[in-house]
């Protein structure tokens, strides 16, 4: 997660205006999707990247990936932004501005 300092106070605050009301679970899901740009990801590669520092691996179900994605674009939408997936088995995911 991107920080910059508060000019106030000094502290580290979200530089991403947009992700700054996410939970830490959305806003990783919004920097993966974010990241991968136009092209899109595999629900399958954000699950690996979601999860690669957890010793468990994570879920077993990607449908988790889903229900991070409706969180999020339920705070996304006031700044025109929504993540969309095609369907699938293993949907792409892509980041789009939705004026």
């Amino acid at each position: 997660m991107k920080t910059k300092p508060c000019p106030t106070c000094g502290q580290p605050i979200v530089a991403d205006i947009a992700s700054a009301k996410l939970t830490k679970s959305e806003r990783r899901l919004y920097e993966i999707v974010k990241a991968a740009g136009a092209p899109g990801i595999t629900s399958r590669d954000i699950m690996k990247k979601l999860y690669a520092e957890d010793p468990s691996g994570g879920p077993e179900n990607p449908n988790i990936v889903s229900v991070f994605a409706s969180n999020a674009n339920a705070k996304l939408a006031a700044h025109h932004l929504k993540l969309t997936a095609r369907r699938g088995p293993w949907p792409l995911w892509r980041l789009v501005y939705e004026p």
